[in-house]
């Protein structure tokens, strides 16, 4: 083998093994969750954007306030939350129901999922949290937070991919009942197993 290829095969192996690709399931591994996103927001460098239907976890809210005062640029786009937020946050409310739950961290990093960032999300709820470097996965979700700020997110361009979501779902769910009926080895129960 010559030296150039075992280079190469080295550098690939360490680079792909130091990517970011965590899912956590809560509340089983709230504490883990919670401690890579405040670890994240902690160690930001430039900014963070959260988009969030209810940001109310104290946790979270003094992790970003601390940020802040260090000079980081924080935007939250939200709908509501029973928290003051901090004044120095850029905050955009939303006029429409805004249901995402996503933070970007320098625009390199996001942190997606289920789970509002309130207490009962990460202390009762089933939810997942996934947290990525993949840069397909971030620029996509960058570029959906950047139109939220701007306020030029065009909804008609998601409904065909809501409705075709919906749709396939749908049909899944439907020939899943079919089997179920046809099969003498799949119960009934079995059928959340076999739903989307």
């Amino acid at each position: 083998m010559s030296l150039i290829f075992k280079i190469l095969l080295l550098t690939s192996f360490t680079v792909s093994s130091f990517a970011l690709d965590k899912i956590f399931f809560l509340p089983k591994e709230s504490n883990d969750a919670k401690e890579h996103i405040l670890t994240l927001i902690k160690n930001a460098h430039d900014k963070i954007d959260i988009a969030m239907y209810n940001l109310s976890y104290k946790k979270f809210h003094k992790a970003l306030k601390k940020a802040s005062k260090k000079g980081i640029d924080i935007t939250i786009i939200y709908q509501k939350s029973k928290l003051k937020l901090y004044k120095k946050f850029n905050l955009i409310k939303t006029k429409r129901k805004q249901h995402i739950k996503l933070a970007i961290i320098d625009e390199k990093i996001i942190i997606f999922g289920s789970a509002n960032w309130k207490k009962k999300s990460f202390s009762q709820n089933y939810e997942i949290i996934q947290i990525t470097d993949n840069k397909t996965i971030v620029s996509k979700f960058v570029k959906i937070i950047d139109e939220l700020k701007k306020g030029k997110l065009n909804v008609r361009d998601y409904n065909f991919r809501v409705l075709y979501i919906f749709f396939s779902k749908f049909l899944h769910f439907f020939y899943a009942s079919k089997l179920c009926k046809k099969s003498k080895n799949i119960r009934p129960g079995d059928i959340n197993t076999i739903k989307i």
